[in-house]
């Protein structure tokens, strides 16, 4: 598969890898399983800069591995319709605003952390953290929850204006790069007269060094 850096992980951490890709390749449309490998591609490629170069490999091994699994995972939640994330959160007790509960395009990562520990018996915060704040984002961002929101952005099947350019930026800033993906996002939305998430005010003044 290579998708994986064979170098950068233990044959038995490549297997575990290669095991969740075979498994949501059968459960997701093609588009959605090559959005999914495309953000695994370029989040292995940040992670080794920002993780493995800058923290030294030994001690990086952990979130890069940790990295590796939430962007395969991301966007699990999508395998179910609107209906379904409505009626699994009802059933489990899932706690959401009435806002996040009608706001269908960010529902799949609000639900996606619940889903992944059900379904892969994921247990780690640091996964299940990533996978829930990748559309939104959240207060106080972690290296792991920054390189899946930009690597979801900017992955090599995404084609809009900026993003040869955010893809740029990314080799040389992550926070640089988080921001300006974070204020396409705003921009986006805002264009289309779309929603933005009560606290998107918030976590931007975090980005730009707000308290």
């Amino acid at each position: 598969m290579d998708y994986i850096y064979s170098s950068m992980l233990s044959q038995k951490r490549r297997d575990y890898l290669i095991k969740l890709a075979q498994s949501i390749k059968q459960m997701m449309p093609s588009s959605l399983y090559m959005h999914s490998m495309g953000t695994f591609k370029c989040a292995q490629s940040l992670g080794r800069a920002y993780i493995l170069e800058k923290e030294g490999q030994k001690k990086g091994m952990g979130p890069f591995f940790k990295l590796c699994i939430s962007s395969i995972l991301h966007d699990y939640g999508k395998i179910y319709t609107y209906e379904d994330l409505l009626d699994i959160i009802e059933k489990n007790h899932i706690q959401l605003t009435g806002f996040e509960k009608k706001c269908k395009p960010i529902l799949h990562s609000l639900v996606g952390g619940f889903l992944v520990e059900r379904d892969f018996h994921i247990t780690d915060s640091q996964i299940l953290k990533a996978i829930r704040c990748h559309t939104v984002g959240c207060i106080k961002m972690g290296v792991v929850d920054k390189i899946l929101f930009v690597s979801d952005k900017i992955e090599e099947t995404r084609d809009y204006a900026s993003v040869g350019q955010l893809r740029k930026i990314a080799l040389h800033s992550l926070d640089r790069c988080l921001k300006e993906v974070y204020k396409n996002n705003m921009i986006y939305n805002i264009e289309r007269n779309k929603l933005l998430h009560p606290k998107t005010s918030v976590i931007w003044n975090n980005m730009c060094g707000g308290r």
